[in-house]
């Protein structure tokens, strides 16, 4: 499990790295498909309970922009 340090600074560097490739591409796209790949790497180091718990909700924000489209 991670530290409050160590989740403090990963949030950190995510938000770096985010807005880096934001001014170096115009756009978020390239972070967008680094973020998709990392949560899916990390998503197999969940236990099975976590797991079942982000996918729940994952499909709940799915279900809301169908709503909102």
């Amino acid at each position: 499990m991670f530290s409050s340090t160590a989740q403090a600074e990963f949030k950190c560097l995510l938000k770096t790295f985010s807005t880096a490739k934001r001014a170096e591409y115009g756009n978020y796209a390239y972070a967008s498909g680094y973020f998709e790949s990392l949560a899916a790497d990390m998503f197999r180091c969940l236990s099975r309970a976590d797991q079942k718990l982000f996918a729940r909700a994952m499909a709940m924000e799915v279900e809301k922009t169908k709503v909102a489209i």
